[in-house]
């Protein structure tokens, strides 16, 4: 994940090309390849995009994001979360 730009990138075999795999407003860390999915989080939410290995282009947007866990954020009386979401 860039930090700051809200987008997953995938560094080319080049060494110096960066291609935007994915974004959605808040991406900040936590990012996973698995089951034909690829996982990124902000800090309340996480999101997945069907994606298989070597896709190329910025074409996983806001629209085919799904959420798969959200509420992060939610107070202590509520038992879940920390305050202003999760950090690593």
């Amino acid at each position: 994940v860039e930090r700051g730009k809200s987008r997953v990138v995938r560094l080319e075999d080049d060494g110096a090309s960066i291609v935007p795999v994915a974004s959605t407003a808040g991406l900040n860390h936590g990012i996973e390849l698995a089951g034909g999915y690829l996982y990124a989080s902000t800090p309340t939410t996480v999101y997945r995009w069907p994606y298989q290995t070597g896709q190329a282009g910025n074409n996983l947007d806001y629209e085919e994001a799904q959420e798969v866990i959200v509420g992060m954020d939610l107070n202590a009386s509520n038992e879940l979360g920390a305050p202003g979401g999760h950090t690593t």
